[in-house]
């Protein structure tokens, strides 16, 4: 296995959550579209989840765990900032429909 392998694995989870990101902090969230990006994201996990049962593969992290250090701190934060914006997103459409569930019981009251 060799180095650049292992690294286009990291790159693509990086690159499918960041544009996991983008689309949640787009105007319009597509969530086909978000879908799609995760489920591709997660074939991505699941081979990395693999290949780091190979010995090779530990050695070479070993080797180069300076890199793999920054492209793991990488994704976790992408993560944590999708996990965020999730979040934030649920809550605002919970106020929302809250505010709605008000209105509604307000004018049936009213009549």
């Amino acid at each position: 296995m060799q180095k650049s392998e292992l690294f286009s694995v990291l790159k693509d989870i990086k690159q499918k959550s960041l544009e996991i990101g983008n689309q949640l902090n787009s105007n319009e969230v597509d969530p086909k579209s978000v879908n799609q990006i995760y489920d591709y994201r997660q074939k991505s996990l699941d081979k990395l989840d693999s290949m780091l049962k190979d010995e090779n593969v530990k050695e070479l992290i070993a080797n180069n765990l300076e890199d793999w250090n920054g492209e793991m701190m990488e994704i976790q934060n992408l993560e944590k900032d999708n996990i965020k914006m999730l979040t934030d997103i649920t809550n605002q459409m919970n106020r929302e429909l809250k505010n709605q569930m008000k209105q509604k019981s307000l004018l049936i009251y009213s009549k």
